[in-house]
């Protein structure tokens, strides 16, 4: 009913006629610019748990054992709980009575007892399955529907190129999105983090040897000795894979979210400066040209932005800052190697990289889960029992995988400094998220959130800039008949040039002839 009611107002203010007032809204003159503002004023509320009552499911059996033992896990110290979702801006994130963690599709609030065992209890709101799902819905379907398009009409014309990469940059700026969404909220009702990594390595190693199956059975095969020196080649990624995993979860865990926004920033930057000394051993993408005064325009509006956002969010600390040092290093590392690499395997489909990264990725996730879980298969059956749950488990394996196989994709035939900023531009919206859904203190400053568009608008610009570099090539009809007309000719100046020498001349003028009527 809002979104209608948006929509009527301003089709009024463009009309200039009689606004239509669907919500009820009590204004004194009426005019379409006052019940705007007074519908944006109508979505600031004041408890979450109120908002989104219908939102969250009725708190069950189930729910209540899955609150005690996320209080069970938080009182022997076995996990903290993270600063970027509970906006807590102490070193030791269970100092205060109450604190609450608000993500998007599960809300918990911690309060500290002295009568249990634990000294702590938990009260859980999760979203209903149903809800989950059609945001999901909301953001893959129309993403498939380009694909079906590009695949069908685009991938025939002469800007096929630049709408593959395109397209290829919001699909994984959304699978990243929906990635962070549901494994905030899963990180939240499961205390496990490292756990949930290894299930989605478990996923995504099933879901390579499927896509390597289809692959050979599709393409031509190639000698089992060239897969296997590549493989060995890709290793080192691999590992670099497993541990920016492990610096993923630190920052999640020590990092607020001012210090992940600042740092994250500052990752394409560092990035681009050592990308560019390392050209001489890359091998130029379509995308990449030299930097000029847009692109470095559009990184500094990034840095712009997340500078913004820290002065109007000021949590800082000296273990938060290293920890994101930490994590941009890793990452810088990691999608440098990444690139070195896949410019030294062109055979190896990228399906058989997916799956040694994922059983690097589960190997070291696998290990480090032992000491987050007492009794896994009493975990496992209380989390697959839950519909909400089970749900985004499900959901957080399909991104996971096809996310980390599409980026693959993009660093094949495009920048690793992209795919740094594309990973910003998700953040960004994970951040808008927080603050249109959850009425957060912090957050009502206006400055912070123009912080955060800036954030996007600058990565959305660099993005643009690397599709628009690539150069437009002939559609695929005119490069078959191109290619028979220089067949063609090639052919008929043959005949020619054999009619010209002293053997076989009347062999030679039937061939030409022959060869005009095929013309």
């Amino acid at each position: 009913v809002r979104l209608l009611q948006a929509a009527s107002l301003i089709l009024a203010c463009l009309c200039e006629t009689e606004p239509l007032n669907l919500c009820g809204l009590e204004v004194e003159d009426g005019s379409p610019g006052t019940l705007l503002v007074q519908l944006g004023a109508s979505l600031r509320f004041s408890e979450p748990r109120e908002t989104f009552q219908s939102f969250f499911e009725p708190v069950n059996v189930s729910r209540a054992e899955i609150a005690r033992t996320i209080a069970k896990t938080i009182g022997s110290n076995k996990t903290t709980i993270p600063r970027e979702t509970s906006r807590n801006s102490s070193e030791d994130g269970n100092t205060s009575t109450a604190v609450e963690e608000n993500t998007l599709f599960a809300h918990a609030t911690y309060h500290k007892v002295n009568d249990t065992a634990d000294g702590v209890t938990v009260d859980l709101q999760i979203a209903q399955a149903n809800d989950i799902l059609s945001i999901f819905l909301f953001m893959l379907v129309p993403l498939s529907l380009a694909w079906v398009y590009y695949f069908y009409s685009v991938r025939l014309s002469s800007s096929r190129e630049q709408s593959y990469l395109l397209l290829l940059q919001i699909s994984i700026a959304a699978l990243n999105l929906g990635g962070n969404l549901v494994n905030q909220s899963l990180s939240v009702l499961t205390k496990a983090p490292f756990t949930l990594t290894a299930m989605q390595s478990l996923s995504m190693f099933f879901f390579s040897i499927y896509a390597v199956l289809l692959h050979f059975w599709a393409a031509p095969r190639v000698e089992l000795r060239v897969i296997r020196n590549e493989i060995f080649t890709w290793l080192p990624a691999a590992a670099a894979f497993g541990v920016f995993q492990i610096a993923d979860h630190l920052e999640a865990t020590y990092c607020s979210l001012s210090e992940r926004t600042a740092f994250g920033n500052l990752a394409p930057v560092v990035g681009i400066m050592i990308e560019v000394s390392m050209r001489p051993c890359l091998i130029r993408r379509a995308s990449e040209k030299e930097i000029g005064l847009s692109s470095k325009m559009a990184l500094a509006l990034k840095v712009l932005g997340a500078s913004v956002f820290a002065t109007q969010y000021p949590d800082f600390n000296f273990l938060g800052m290293q920890v994101s040092a930490l994590y941009v290093s890793t990452m810088v590392a990691y999608r440098l190697t990444q690139r070195f690499l896949l410019d030294r395997i062109p055979t190896c489909p990228v399906a058989s990289l997916t799956m040694i990264d994922a059983l690097v990725s589960l190997t070291i996730s696998g290990f480090m889960s032992r000491m987050e879980i007492e009794d896994f298969g009493a975990s496992m059956k209380l989390w697959w029992n839950d519909s909400s749950i089970c749900t985004m488990l499900l959901l957080s394996f399909c991104t996971f995988s096809v996310g980390h196989w599409a980026m693959l994709h993009l660093i094949r035939c495009d920048t690793a400094t992209s795919t740094m900023v594309i990973q910003n531009i998700s953040s960004g919206f994970a951040v808008i998220n927080g603050i249109l859904y959850f009425n957060d203190k912090e957050f009502e400053r206006p400055f912070a959130f123009a912080g955060i568009l800036l954030v996007i608008s600058g990565g959305m610009w660099w993005t643009i800039l690397q599709s628009l570099a690539v150069k437009e090539t002939k559609p695929l009809d005119a490069e078959k008949d191109s290619s028979e007309k220089t067949l063609h000719t090639s052919c008929e100046s043959r005949v020619l040039a054999l009619m010209t020498t002293d053997r076989f001349p009347s062999q030679g003028r039937g061939l030409a002839d022959r060869v005009s009527e095929i013309g």
